[in-house]
Protein backbone atom coordinates (compact mmCIF):
# COMPACT_ATOMS: atom_id res chain seq x y z
CA UNK A 1 0.00 0.00 0.00
CA UNK A 2 1.50 3.65 -0.73
CA UNK A 3 0.98 4.74 2.58
CA UNK A 4 2.45 1.35 4.17
CA UNK A 5 4.80 -0.30 2.42
CA UNK A 6 4.72 -3.60 4.93
CA UNK A 7 0.81 -4.17 3.97
CA UNK A 8 -0.15 -5.52 1.26
CA UNK A 9 -4.11 -5.72 -0.77
CA UNK A 10 -5.01 -9.43 -1.81
CA UNK A 11 -6.99 -9.63 -4.32
CA UNK A 12 -9.10 -13.04 -5.29
CA UNK A 13 -12.37 -13.78 -7.06
CA UNK A 14 -15.05 -12.03 -5.14
CA UNK A 15 -12.95 -11.02 -2.17
CA UNK A 16 -10.61 -8.95 -1.45
CA UNK A 17 -8.36 -8.19 2.16
CA UNK A 18 -5.01 -6.37 3.39
CA UNK A 19 -2.23 -8.35 4.94
CA UNK A 20 1.28 -8.28 6.55
CA UNK A 21 3.94 -8.88 4.49
CA UNK A 22 5.08 -12.29 6.27
CA UNK A 23 1.15 -12.91 5.67
CA UNK A 24 1.32 -12.93 2.23
CA UNK A 25 4.74 -14.47 1.60
CA UNK A 26 3.47 -17.48 3.64
CA UNK A 27 0.48 -17.99 1.29
CA UNK A 28 2.94 -17.35 -1.50
CA UNK A 29 4.30 -20.23 -0.33
CA UNK A 30 1.40 -22.40 -0.09
CA UNK A 31 0.40 -21.58 -3.37
CA UNK A 32 3.93 -22.09 -4.69
CA UNK A 33 3.67 -25.67 -2.97
CA UNK A 34 0.04 -26.58 -4.64
CA UNK A 35 1.18 -25.61 -8.04
CA UNK A 36 4.45 -27.82 -7.84
CA UNK A 37 2.07 -31.10 -6.35
CA UNK A 38 -0.65 -30.04 -9.38
CA UNK A 39 1.81 -30.51 -11.83
CA UNK A 40 3.39 -33.86 -10.59
CA UNK A 41 -0.76 -35.02 -10.58
CA UNK A 42 -0.78 -33.95 -14.23
CA UNK A 43 2.50 -35.63 -15.12
CA UNK A 44 1.63 -38.96 -13.53
CA UNK A 45 -2.01 -38.34 -14.92
CA UNK A 46 -0.64 -37.93 -18.25
CA UNK A 47 1.89 -40.97 -18.50
CA UNK A 48 -0.33 -43.55 -16.76
CA UNK A 49 -3.08 -42.06 -19.90
CA UNK A 50 -0.22 -42.09 -22.14
CA UNK A 51 -1.26 -38.86 -22.84
CA UNK A 52 2.34 -37.34 -23.70
CA UNK A 53 1.50 -33.92 -25.99
CA UNK A 54 -2.42 -34.21 -26.32
CA UNK A 55 -4.16 -31.29 -25.19
CA UNK A 56 -6.33 -31.57 -21.87
CA UNK A 57 -9.52 -29.45 -21.48
CA UNK A 58 -12.23 -29.50 -18.99
CA UNK A 59 -14.44 -26.27 -19.25
CA UNK A 60 -16.80 -27.19 -22.24
CA UNK A 61 -15.57 -31.00 -23.01
CA UNK A 62 -15.98 -32.31 -19.44
CA UNK A 63 -12.18 -33.43 -18.64
CA UNK A 64 -11.76 -35.24 -22.01
CA UNK A 65 -8.62 -35.10 -24.34
CA UNK A 66 -8.60 -33.08 -27.36
CA UNK A 67 -7.09 -35.91 -29.97
CA UNK A 68 -7.59 -35.89 -33.28
CA UNK A 69 -8.76 -32.73 -35.48
CA UNK A 70 -10.46 -33.58 -38.51
CA UNK A 71 -12.79 -32.15 -41.16
CA UNK A 72 -16.65 -33.12 -40.80
CA UNK A 73 -16.66 -35.06 -43.87
CA UNK A 74 -14.05 -37.35 -42.82
CA UNK A 75 -15.76 -37.38 -39.48
CA UNK A 76 -18.96 -38.08 -41.16
CA UNK A 77 -17.93 -41.24 -43.29
CA UNK A 78 -16.65 -42.70 -39.70
CA UNK A 79 -19.73 -42.76 -38.55
CA UNK A 80 -21.21 -44.01 -41.79
CA UNK A 81 -18.63 -46.94 -41.58
CA UNK A 82 -19.31 -47.38 -37.97
CA UNK A 83 -22.86 -47.63 -38.73
CA UNK A 84 -22.65 -50.10 -41.32
CA UNK A 85 -20.20 -51.94 -39.11
CA UNK A 86 -22.41 -52.11 -35.85
CA UNK A 87 -22.10 -55.50 -34.23
CA UNK A 88 -25.36 -56.96 -34.71
CA UNK A 89 -24.88 -56.43 -38.67
CA UNK A 90 -22.05 -59.43 -39.62
CA UNK A 91 -19.53 -61.02 -38.38
CA UNK A 92 -16.41 -59.76 -39.67
CA UNK A 93 -13.41 -58.04 -37.98
CA UNK A 94 -14.48 -55.06 -38.56
CA UNK A 95 -18.56 -55.61 -37.40
CA UNK A 96 -16.82 -54.15 -33.50
CA UNK A 97 -18.62 -51.22 -33.19
CA UNK A 98 -21.91 -50.09 -31.14
CA UNK A 99 -23.78 -48.15 -32.87
CA UNK A 100 -24.18 -44.78 -32.19
CA UNK A 101 -24.68 -42.30 -35.07
CA UNK A 102 -22.86 -39.12 -32.26
CA UNK A 103 -20.27 -41.26 -31.03
CA UNK A 104 -17.38 -43.73 -31.61
CA UNK A 105 -17.68 -46.83 -29.71
CA UNK A 106 -15.37 -49.40 -30.83
CA UNK A 107 -16.91 -52.97 -28.96
CA UNK A 108 -16.78 -56.66 -28.97
CA UNK A 109 -19.61 -58.93 -27.44
CA UNK A 110 -17.20 -61.77 -26.95
CA UNK A 111 -13.46 -62.13 -26.75
CA UNK A 112 -12.09 -62.08 -29.98
CA UNK A 113 -8.10 -62.89 -30.91
CA UNK A 114 -6.61 -59.45 -30.48
CA UNK A 115 -9.38 -58.25 -28.45
CA UNK A 116 -11.36 -58.90 -25.17
CA UNK A 117 -15.19 -58.06 -24.56
CA UNK A 118 -16.55 -55.25 -24.12
CA UNK A 119 -15.91 -51.48 -25.16
CA UNK A 120 -12.44 -50.10 -26.21
CA UNK A 121 -13.00 -47.04 -25.83
CA UNK A 122 -15.82 -43.67 -26.35
CA UNK A 123 -14.75 -41.53 -28.44
CA UNK A 124 -16.85 -37.90 -29.45
CA UNK A 125 -16.50 -35.18 -31.40
CA UNK A 126 -16.82 -31.58 -30.75
CA UNK A 127 -16.58 -28.00 -31.91
CA UNK A 128 -14.49 -25.97 -29.77
CA UNK A 129 -13.62 -22.50 -30.13
CA UNK A 130 -9.83 -21.93 -30.48
CA UNK A 131 -9.13 -25.62 -31.61
CA UNK A 132 -11.59 -25.94 -34.53
CA UNK A 133 -12.94 -24.12 -37.08
CA UNK A 134 -15.60 -23.79 -39.75
CA UNK A 135 -15.85 -27.49 -40.89
CA UNK A 136 -13.70 -29.00 -38.31
CA UNK A 137 -14.28 -31.16 -35.41
CA UNK A 138 -12.03 -32.42 -32.32
CA UNK A 139 -12.38 -35.99 -31.40
CA UNK A 140 -11.74 -36.23 -27.93
CA UNK A 141 -10.67 -39.24 -26.02
CA UNK A 142 -11.47 -40.14 -22.29
CA UNK A 143 -10.36 -42.64 -19.58
CA UNK A 144 -12.66 -45.17 -18.65
CA UNK A 145 -15.27 -43.81 -16.13
CA UNK A 146 -15.97 -47.55 -14.68
CA UNK A 147 -11.98 -47.67 -12.99
CA UNK A 148 -10.97 -45.49 -10.33
CA UNK A 149 -7.56 -46.68 -11.74
CA UNK A 150 -8.12 -47.52 -14.96
CA UNK A 151 -6.26 -50.23 -16.59
CA UNK A 152 -5.45 -49.47 -20.10
CA UNK A 153 -4.29 -52.27 -22.71
CA UNK A 154 -4.92 -53.21 -26.60
CA UNK A 155 -7.09 -55.52 -25.54
CA UNK A 156 -9.65 -53.61 -22.98
CA UNK A 157 -10.03 -50.10 -22.59
CA UNK A 158 -7.59 -48.26 -25.16
CA UNK A 159 -4.84 -45.46 -23.44
CA UNK A 160 -5.08 -42.49 -25.26
CA UNK A 161 -2.00 -42.96 -27.46
CA UNK A 162 -2.88 -46.48 -28.49
CA UNK A 163 -6.35 -45.14 -29.84
CA UNK A 164 -5.13 -42.39 -31.72
CA UNK A 165 -2.63 -44.64 -33.55
CA UNK A 166 -5.60 -47.38 -33.89
CA UNK A 167 -7.82 -44.48 -35.60
CA UNK A 168 -5.12 -43.22 -37.89
CA UNK A 169 -3.09 -46.18 -38.54
CA UNK A 170 -6.16 -48.90 -38.84
CA UNK A 171 -9.48 -47.37 -39.13
CA UNK A 172 -8.79 -44.21 -41.36
CA UNK A 173 -7.31 -46.20 -44.04
CA UNK A 174 -9.83 -48.82 -44.06
CA UNK A 175 -12.45 -46.07 -44.30
CA UNK A 176 -10.33 -44.32 -46.83
CA UNK A 177 -10.61 -47.86 -49.06
CA UNK A 178 -14.02 -47.57 -48.65
CA UNK A 179 -14.87 -44.09 -50.12
CA UNK A 180 -12.29 -45.36 -53.42
CA UNK A 181 -14.25 -48.32 -54.14
CA UNK A 182 -17.44 -46.80 -53.52
CA UNK A 183 -16.82 -43.69 -55.73
CA UNK A 184 -14.61 -46.31 -58.27
CA UNK A 185 -17.61 -49.04 -59.20
CA UNK A 186 -19.56 -45.64 -59.22
CA UNK A 187 -17.49 -44.39 -62.29
CA UNK A 188 -17.14 -48.66 -63.59
CA UNK A 189 -20.65 -48.62 -63.43
CA UNK A 190 -21.33 -45.75 -65.55
CA UNK A 191 -18.71 -46.00 -68.06
CA UNK A 192 -20.03 -49.97 -68.38
CA UNK A 193 -23.85 -48.41 -68.84
CA UNK A 194 -22.44 -46.14 -71.24
CA UNK A 195 -20.43 -48.54 -73.33
CA UNK A 196 -23.75 -50.82 -73.32
CA UNK A 197 -25.64 -48.06 -75.00
CA UNK A 198 -23.20 -47.40 -77.41
CA UNK A 199 -22.78 -51.02 -78.55
CA UNK A 200 -26.13 -51.09 -78.68
CA UNK A 201 -26.82 -47.89 -80.92
CA UNK A 202 -24.26 -49.43 -83.28
CA UNK A 203 -25.89 -52.76 -83.50
CA UNK A 204 -29.06 -51.37 -84.26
Amino acid sequence: MPHDSGLYIVDLPHCRFSLEEDGVREIAWVADMLATAMRKSLRSMETAWAAQDFPFGRRGVGGKLGWLLISLEVWNEIRRFADEHDVSNGTTSWHMFDGNSEILKPYHQQSTEHFDAGYHGVFYAVKIEGLSFEREVVLLWQPDDSYSKPAFSPRGWWACEFAFQWLTETLLPEVKQRIYRRFFWKAVEGNSSSHTREESGRAS
